[in-house]
């Protein structure tokens, strides 16, 4: 017998393609819900799409994300995030690359999280970067 089971390198590639298909219906769910005026119940037109950035530690997706304008019941009514930029990054893969970080040298901990999971090392690695850099 040659080997029983996955390689890491197919079960990588599995929870890739699994990862992208569950971010792709809950962006759409997501998208739907934003869509509809809070205000009035009424959908919002398209203001443009643009390309998010997902991270987690399934691996990064690169996933297409509609933007609507405000509905003419209220100026207020826009989506907005309080000001704040929204992080695509899953709190498993902060807290995983925040421990490692912790206890090991960021490029080591980087290549473990390579080894392991299915990312690169220059994305690990400037992400534990930029974690240190506050």
């Amino acid at each position: 017998m040659q080997s029983l089971g996955l390689s890491l390198a197919q079960g990588k590639a599995i929870l890739t393609r699994l990862q992208t298909e569950i971010m792709e219906q809950q962006i759409t769910r997501l998208s739907n819900r934003q869509r509809l005026c809070p205000h009035c119940g009424q959908a919002r037109k398209l203001k443009d799409v643009h390309q998010i950035h997902y991270c987690s530690l399934f691996g990064e997706i690169a996933m297409r994300m509609p933007r609507w304008r405000a509905c003419a019941c209220r100026t207020e009514c826009a989506i907005t995030n309080d000001g704040k930029r929204r992080r695509w990054i899953s709190a498993e893969l902060v807290f995983v690359q925040s421990q490692l970080a912790a206890a090991i040298p960021y490029a080591k901990s980087a290549e473990l999280l390579n080894m392991l999971l299915p990312a690169t090392v220059s994305v690990f690695l400037l992400k534990i970067r930029r974690l240190w850099a506050g």
